[in-house]
């Protein structure tokens, strides 16, 4: 009996209803050098925000940027907004994040989604 009581409760945490710590590789890009400042957020579908990170590099971004956040599996909107060196140019971009997996990677800016 206790047996099953474990399995069961392995299957469950397991199955993805239950937020679980999930990584999400940021994919910054070539033209990363000038990027100085970005924050991310992740809201959930009910438009509740989840997380919410700002992230400063006085010498250029790196290549990947690691995030661990709790959550369930289904579909999140992440909206990313990065600023640049000299003219102090700034992009918002917003992409929908399909989390079932433990590790989720994905580029910094969706393929041509700006708001």
């Amino acid at each position: 009996m206790l047996v099953a009581l474990i399995v069961g409760g392995l299957w469950l945490w397991n199955n993805g209803r239950f937020a679980q710590t999930r990584e999400v590789d940021w994919q910054v890009g070539e033209d990363r050098a000038s990027i100085r400042e970005v924050e991310i957020q992740i809201w959930n579908e009910q438009g509740q925000l989840l997380k919410r990170e700002e992230l400063f590099f006085p010498d250029g971004a790196p290549a990947q940027i690691v995030q661990r956040i709790a959550l369930a599996d289904g579909d999140y909107l992440a909206r990313v907004f990065v600023k640049r060196l000299g003219d102090g140019a700034s992009g918002a971009y917003a992409q929908t994040l399909h989390v079932s997996a433990y590790a989720i990677v994905a580029p910094l800016r969706g393929e041509g989604v700006r708001r």
